[in-house]
Parts: C-alpha cells; structure tokens; sequence
C-alpha cells in the first residue's frame, strides 16, 4: 500500500468587516484529519501564530467537504506613520 502525503502553504484572505483584506499564512501537511499551522499573517493578523484544526464531514465521489477550526492569536499593532526626522 502506498500512502503519501503533500506539503501545503497557503493564505486565508478575511472578507469580514473587523478583518477585510487581511491573510493568516498557514502551513502543513495534507492530513484529512489533523492539524495545520498558522505561521504568520498580514494586516490587523500581522505575527498571528495558532494553528487550524481539519475534520472531514463527508467524502463522497471526487467531493470532499471539511470543518476547519481556526484557532489565532495575535497582538494588535498601532500602524502609525513615520514623520520626517527634525534637521539640527
């Protein structure tokens, strides 16, 4: 029997309103039930670290459908803009 597993990295984009346009970057191994990491992101999730958590609902023909739990954490960073330096 042959078994192999993929390696995966991929962006979560956020279409909600709290997080519109950011990403979680998220990585791992191609497991239908088991655990990818959350490595990073962009926007209001810049540094998120966590991990997301699959579990296959149903497999049917060439369809698979899956629960995926997100789980982040992240610091909220002010992004505020960098003035000229003052000449001495």
């Amino acid at each position: 029997m042959m078994y192999c597993k993929f390696f995966l990295y991929f962006l979560c984009l956020c279409a909600q309103q709290r997080f519109y346009g950011s990403t979680l970057q998220i990585s791992g191994t191609s497991q239908v039930n088991g655990e990818w990491s959350i490595v990073g992101g962009t926007g209001e999730l810049t540094m998120a670290k966590g991990t997301v958590k699959r579990t296959e609902i149903s497999y049917t023909g060439n369809t698979r459908i899956s629960e995926l739990k997100i789980h982040a954490f992240y610091t909220p960073m002010n992004h505020t803009a960098v003035s000229k330096i003052p000449d001495i």
